[in-house]
């Protein structure tokens, strides 16, 4: 049986392999669609795709909504925490009221107060503002005057 483009073309689609891959499978099944792609799967010489079923994108999904609910966004003033929530909720307050959010994040960062997202594994830790907030345009510019 002849091996058409389109068969090839179907098989590369499904499977991910190369056109070499895809024409030598379909000839070893006499251009047998199925076969071909049940060959390539179970041979692994066909490449997964990182999402490659529904189960595995909802799999990452999920993992990324538990990193965002342990992962934590602090508030401090003066080595206080006035605020310790999961990184999930700020995500959706932003994009629910964003224009009051950051606002409201504004008037914060005027006043003085410190925020930090904190993962469970302390050596992810990252400081959203200077470490002296007390004058950071004063920061700003001594920097400028560094370099």
């Amino acid at each position: 049986m002849k091996i058409t483009l389109e068969q090839i073309d179907l098989v590369r689609k499904r499977t991910n392999a190369s056109y070499k891959e895809a024409k030598e499978a379909l000839e070893r099944f006499d251009g047998d669609v199925v076969e071909a792609l049940a060959y390539l799967d179970e041979s692994g010489k066909a490449p997964k795709t990182e999402f490659g079923s529904r189960r595995a994108f909802m799999d990452k999904v999920r993992d990324l909504i538990h990193k965002g609910n342990i992962t934590k966004f602090l508030v401090t003033k003066d080595s206080k925490t006035v605020l310790n929530i999961p990184l999930n909720l700020v995500i959706i307050l932003a994009l629910v009221g964003n224009y009051v959010f950051a606002a409201a994040l504004l008037i914060a960062l005027v006043l003085g107060y410190k925020f930090n997202i904190v993962s469970p594994n302390e050596q992810n830790n990252m400081s959203v503002v200077p470490k002296n907030p007390e004058s950071p345009v004063q920061n700003q510019s001594s920097n400028n005057e560094n370099q």
